[in-house]
């Protein structure tokens, strides 16, 4: 499998992203709809993005969803992004291969044209081109890996690395 480049994504990404959580998660509600489903969102007060990303290797990923993590507030979904590279990398070194429920996650990082385009464009225009790279390197990984499993590489992924995560 592709070991050999999730070993560098995943040596990259502690080096690019802060583990220290910004003091704005804990003075805001997650969720930008409001505080009563702020509830859903308690496990991100207190973890940090790597325990986020060891949580989403378990297949029941600790009641987190991936669904829901796409509605939370832009600082906290940037400064839980690298959680998914890591869970990514993780699965692949681990089991050689990125775990069934991971491409919900990794689907939260690329977008799709049809599912709310303009919302990943300002998502992607909080990390600097370093940490935008090492989204694209890791999402190019997935997609290779895809081609391998599937056949044919996903469409999601290509028209992400296209015209959001650019380099």
């Amino acid at each position: 499998m592709k070991t050999e480049p999730a070993q560098e994504i995943q040596s990259l990404i502690a080096v690019r992203f802060s583990l220290d959580k910004p003091t704005a998660l804990q003075n805001i509600s997650l969720m930008g709809c409001c505080e009563e489903h702020d509830d859903w969102y308690k496990a991100y007060r207190t973890i940090t993005w790597l325990e986020f990303g060891e949580i989403l290797l378990q297949p029941e990923q600790g009641g987190l969803d991936a669904t829901d993590f796409i509605g939370i507030r832009p600082i906290a979904y940037y400064y839980f992004a690298p959680g998914i590279l890591w869970a990514v990398t993780e699965s692949i070194l681990r089991y050689q291969e990125i775990a069934y429920h991971l491409w919900d996650w990794l689907r939260d990082l690329h977008g799709t044209k049809s599912r709310q385009p303009t919302y990943h464009h300002e998502l992607a225009e909080q990390f600097n081109q370093a940490q935008k790279e090492l989204v694209a390197k890791c999402l190019e990984l997935a997609n290779t890996i895809h081609l391998e499993t599937e056949g044919y590489r996903d469409r999601h992924i290509d028209w992400s690395l296209s015209s959001v995560w650019v380099t």
